[in-house]
């Protein structure tokens, strides 16, 4: 099994981690989490050097800088996009951990150990709550936008085709 890839979000915060299955799937999870305002740094995988920058700070180029980059990305709708790709940005999102690299990693060992899914769940919001010293909640907006996400992904692939 591939090593999922890891990332920084670069913001004026707390630090924060994610996991992604592609540079495009958590450079979006990122631009929608930060509105802009939060870079993209990779921590692991091939050629990281060639990788920096993944999402540059967008938020003082307003809307011009935003379309570019998405243009550059092959993105003509940045929302249809992410619906599109519901399951990989929703778990880019939901993996979205409040900390270092380092951090990270014994966290994951902590839950690891833990079976029970609510159980899980309540030693990371734990976790994320002891830690978080900004009122800037990066965390919780991922968490919100990934079952957002996951909501329209269900209502889309529930409505009826239309037909010609």
């Amino acid at each position: 099994m591939t090593e999922p890839l890891l990332y920084a979000i670069v913001n004026p915060s707390d630090a924060y981690t994610m996991t992604a299955s592609s540079d495009l799937v958590a450079a979006v999870a990122t631009l929608l989490v930060g509105e802009g305002a939060y870079m993209l740094k990779p921590l692991n995988g091939a050629s990281i050097e060639d990788r920096q920058n993944l999402v540059p700070l967008l938020i003082f180029g307003g809307d011009e800088a935003f379309h570019e980059w998405c243009g550059k990305q092959g993105i003509a709708d940045l929302g249809q996009w992410a619906l599109d790709h519901a399951e990989e940005v929703a778990s880019a999102l939901e993996s979205v951990l409040i900390g270092s690299q380092s951090e990270r990693v014994k966290m994951e060992k902590v839950l690891a150990c833990i079976s029970d899914e609510k159980e899980r769940a309540t030693a990371r919001a734990t976790y994320h709550d002891e830690r978080r010293s900004s009122l800037n909640d990066i965390g919780r907006v991922a968490q919100s936008l990934a079952k957002r996400i996951r909501s329209r992904a269900d209502k889309h692939k529930a409505a009826p085709e239309p037909h010609p």
